[in-house]
């Protein structure tokens, strides 16, 4: 049984007297083909030339071809009450000559004629036979007009027709598509409601992240490629680079999550890796670490031995990619201690947990001496401070004067004393903190190795990941409330 091919007709072969036509060729009739199928409007396939069919109910007078020139069906459920009841020119030419002829003309006469005609006259209530019914109305005219036939349409008016709507139906698909792009695409928006999924991707909460964009938006931003990113908001761009930093994931991965381009996930992160530096670091962290003052507001129990403690220093390693095309740097960067290519940090912790200092980068090689004594933590310290450092910071000789230095205590004999022991646990248990800050920092995964293309991101990198900790949860519970 063959089925009308047609959106909405279920007319077939069998028991329905209307024909059956075969699709134009779409490789010698292609024109005709594409106007056929897209009058038929199906959208779950084409049509094949060889099997699919149109009934004659959709064709004007059930043709469909006049020589060798394919019809266009026009007739369908749609626009069955749509089309427009007008005569066609051709029709109403004829008819109107055909009044002439009834009306002044005599059986056998000629126009030509040179005699004088002779007029048959009837009553002007009853018009002569054959003649169309007159009346006073207006609207008499049109009470014999025939329904619109496209065969009354130039060929030119009918291709506009249906170009058009065509036009109109590929509009209407973009549209979908374009929808359906905006539905696939990753948003914070699409992910807001979920904090664990925050927290999964940025390591911030809902109302950190808020915060954070809020204090972005009130910034310019100029591209770090030098052309501006529109496609997709400044939130998800924030939101797209923290993922960049917490779970380091590839360019090709977050492009395809948020349907762009990998050079422009490449030109967001660089982009908003300096804007974070630029905010966070340079703007709210600053240069200057609190003071003795500030830090005995909050301070925890495991520091009621040292009070008057201002910092807590120590210093971690990331791992590198190597410059294969400069030894000496890779000299440089080469860690004994790790035994591979490392940059190396130092960061400070105030007594509650909170990071207040982070140095540059510096290659892995360096000692934590030479990192304090170049990084310019030592110049903010003022006489009665004290700090708190493992057994490799020998920085003692170039402490301030009046700023004290607490190790813990090297073992010169076989073993502590009882005194050195119990001293040596008050020390580990305020010094763990910091321990656990860098902890948080290397939570962020783009630290798990930094690679060829942000070696020259690598410092604001750190120092952003480290900015950030400082926006989750206190380390110290205890100092939450003092915190607020």
């Amino acid at each position: 049984m063959v089925v009308c091919f047609a959106h909405g007709c279920n007319h077939n072969n069998e028991g329905m007297e209307c024909s059956m036509f075969g699709f134009p060729s779409d490789v010698k009739h292609r024109k005709a083909y594409n106007i056929w199928k897209n009058m038929s409007r199906r959208e779950d396939r084409d049509p094949k030339s060889g099997s699919d069919r149109l009934c004659s109910c959709h064709f004007k007078d059930g043709i469909h071809k006049k020589g060798k020139e394919f019809l266009y069906p026009t007739i369908f459920e749609r626009n069955k009450k749509k089309v427009m009841q007008f005569e066609s020119p051709e029709k109403k030419k004829c008819k109107t000559d055909r009044k002439r002829k009834l009306h002044f003309s005599t059986p056998g006469s000629t126009p030509s004629s040179n005699k004088p005609s002779t007029v048959t006259s009837t009553p002007t209530n009853q018009p002569p036979s054959g003649s169309a019914s007159c009346s006073s109305s207006p609207m008499a005219d049109f009470t014999s007009l025939e329904p619109f036939s496209p065969e009354g349409m130039s060929k030119q008016d009918m291709d506009l027709v249906l170009l058009k709507t065509e036009n109109l139906r590929l509009a209407e698909d973009l549209k979908k598509l374009e929808q359906q792009l905006v539905q696939r695409r990753l948003s914070y928006e699409q992910v807001k409601e979920d904090e664990k999924l925050i927290r999964h991707y940025t390591g911030l909460s809902p109302t950190a992240f808020l915060a954070l964009h809020a204090v972005c938006s009130r910034f310019p931003i100029n591209f770090h490629r030098g052309w501006n990113v529109v496609t997709i908001s400044r939130q998800d761009q924030l939101f797209l680079t923290l993922m960049k930093l917490r779970l380091n994931l590839s360019y090709i991965d977050l492009g395809l999550r948020f349907n762009i381009s990998d050079s422009t996930v490449s030109n967001i992160v660089s982009t908003w890796i300096c804007v974070l530096n630029e905010i966070l670091v340079n703007g709210m962290m600053g240069n200057q670490i609190p003071s003795v003052a500030k830090n005995q507001l909050c301070l925890p129990g495991s520091f009621h031995n040292f009070s008057n403690c201002r910092i807590v220093l120590d210093c971690t390693e990331v791992q590198c990619a190597q410059v294969r095309d400069d030894m000496s740097v890779q000299k440089e960067t080469f860690s004994n201690y790790k035994s591979r290519n490392t940059f190396k940090a130092l960061v400070g912790v105030a007594p509650n947990g909170v990071i207040t200092y982070v140095s540059n980068l510096y290659p892995g090689s360096r000692s934590d001496k030479a990192i304090v004594q170049h990084c310019g933590v030592l110049s903010q310290l003022v006489p009665g401070d004290l700090v708190l450092a493992d057994k490799g910071f020998l920085i003692l000789d170039d402490m301030p004067q009046g700023v004290s230095l607490n190790l813990p205590p090297f073992l010169m004999k076989p073993q502590f004393t009882e005194c050195e022991a119990k001293f040596t646990v008050k020390i580990a248990k305020a010094r763990i903190h910091v321990e656990r800050a860098i902890g948080r920092i290397k939570d962020y995964a783009i630290l798990t190795f930094i690679d060829g293309h942000l070696r020259q991101f690598a410092s604001s990198i750190f120092k952003v990941c480290a900015t950030l900790v400082n926006l989750q949860n206190p380390i110290l519970q205890e100092t939450a409330g003092s915190l607020d």
